[in-house]
């Protein structure tokens, strides 16, 4: 077996270069890499197995960038390739869409300031919710108020960013279906059905995971925080209930399983991750 081929860091930039140069209008660097903006996505590759356009391999953020003249895309693309093209704006995109993809599957508690004004330039969250936002984030006691609006949020935030990924999800499954035309029909079924409930699985066990430490966390500041107004606290929780557990059927029913799964199927996906989550 022959060894991997490791190329160097110059070899990389070397590589990023010929392939802008080839997908743009004009062709010296400086102009070509000007003509090329961030899309609002990203991906992340859990299991390092990417390669980056450039041919660096184990890429795990993966970005889309796209030549405003032409319409070209390249993808995927790492973080470092993207800063090669000396553009602060690029750069801001980066940075903000890994914090919002971060915060959006447990990883970070709140978004910074740059990724709420990346929200607002992209019109998830309206001015007044920017201010909201920034003005709680200085405060340390909240009311039950806006512990409510925040989670209102905080839902629309993960259910905008969901609609990113769902397209690529609902592409994978339609794969999957291609490369099953030929069995029988109802060995064709069978295996779609245990595909759509696998990723209806791992849809359910994210958010329900959410779930649990969002409520763990709510009880714990009522607890500490708000003694005196612990008969709301069932209402709060109800609300991220409701909010978290509709996030997830919306996000299940657009990643393309529609038509191998029946409610039941959801509804006991549901059930079986939650108890997971919450340790039963």
């Amino acid at each position: 077996m022959e060894k991997e081929q490791h190329m160097t860091p110059q070899e990389h930039t070397r590589r990023l270069t010929k392939i802008v140069l080839e997908n743009s209008e004009e062709k010296t660097i400086a102009k070509a890499f000007s003509e090329w903006s961030v899309d609002p996505y990203i991906r992340y590759d859990e299991s390092g197995d990417s390669e980056c356009v450039c041919g660096k391999k184990h890429i795990v953020y993966l970005y889309k960038i796209r030549n405003t003249l032409n319409g070209n895309v390249l993808f995927p693309i790492g973080s470092t390739c993207i800063k090669r093209f000396g553009s602060v704006t690029m750069d801001f995109d980066v940075d903000s869409l890994q914090k919002i993809y971060d915060f959006t599957h447990g990883r970070r508690n709140g978004l910074s300031e740059d990724a709420l004004t990346y929200l607002l330039q992209h019109d998830v969250i309206s001015s007044w919710e920017y201010s909201f936002l920034i003005g709680i984030g200085r405060k340390r006691n909240l009311s039950v108020k806006r512990i409510v609006k925040l989670s209102e949020i905080e839902y629309k935030v993960r259910k905008w960013f969901n609609g990113l990924t769902n397209k690529a999800e609902e592409n994978t499954m339609k794969k999957k279906t291609t490369k099953s035309i030929k069995m029988n029909e109802n060995e064709h079924c069978r295996m779609m059905k245990v595909n759509a409930l696998k990723m209806a699985r791992e849809i359910a066990a994210r958010h329900m995971s959410e779930l649990s430490t969002r409520i763990d966390e709510i009880r714990e500041k009522y607890r500490s925080e708000y003694p005196s107004n612990i008969d709301s606290l069932v209402d709060v929780v109800q609300s991220t209930h409701n909010q978290i557990v509709s996030m997830c059927r919306e996000e299940i029913s657009n990643a393309g399983v529609g038509d191998y799964l029946n409610p039941e199927d959801v509804a006991m996906v549901l059930n079986e991750e939650m108890l997971k989550a919450m340790g039963k």
